[in-house]
């Protein structure tokens, strides 16, 4: 119950959370049918009626993708839901080629042993890099040039990174083109998903 307070609840937590109270609620409306007609209580069991529980279901398996949810740790809406956001995620998900592309057109002007393992890698907060793995002899030259035109930006146990005069550039479209596509993809997706409730 805590990871669902702190909003880290996986789906099938959720789910199953779902599941129970629905049950547990209409248990005990079914205990006070058998006394006096109460206002209230009638009311609470027109509005919770089997019926309404399998419309809301269904409309809940025709929205969330549970498997890409599951895979993906946060929750994914089927396509076919909102046509606008299909769009969105089609461009979103064409990234990763994308930096592919970029990678293999950057590594054709380094030299060989550094091409062969170079990576382009995007991060939403620090945007586009180039990574190569880390060799012993660069662990302790922060101020290293390895490639003339690479900045260094960091290093992590395994990979260093790197900022050159493509990637400032893939920055700067990335701030006019994906940024906002994020932010409309997460907005729709919430719009997508609220939608239940009504």
């Amino acid at each position: 119950m805590a990871t669902l307070k702190n909003g880290k609840g996986s789906i099938n937590e959720w789910r199953a959370l779902f599941t129970y109270h629905a049950i547990m609620l209409r248990e005990a409306i079914g205990e006070l049918s058998s006394s006096a007609r109460i206002d209230i209580v009638e009311r609470v069991r027109n509005i919770l009626n089997r019926e309404d529980f399998k419309i809301l279901g269904s409309l809940i398996n025709e929205t969330i993708d549970w498997e890409a949810s599951l895979n993906e740790a946060r929750t994914c809406v089927r396509n076919n839901v909102d046509p606008q956001l299909d769009e969105r995620k089609r461009i979103y998900d064409s990234l990763s080629i994308f930096l592919t592309k970029v990678a293999e057109r950057i590594g054709e002007g380094v030299p060989p042993d550094i091409a062969h393992n170079l990576n382009v890698i995007y991060f939403p907060q620090l945007g586009y890099l180039i990574t190569v793995p880390l060799r012993n002899e660069w662990r302790n030259d922060a101020n290293m040039e390895i490639v003339p035109g690479w900045t260094f930006q960091f290093s992590t146990e395994e990979h260093i990174y790197f900022k050159n005069q493509d990637m400032q550039g893939q920055d700067d479209f990335q701030v006019r083109t994906f940024a906002p596509l994020t932010k409309a993809v997460s907005g729709t997706r919430q719009i997508s998903t609220s939608t239940l409730a009504t």
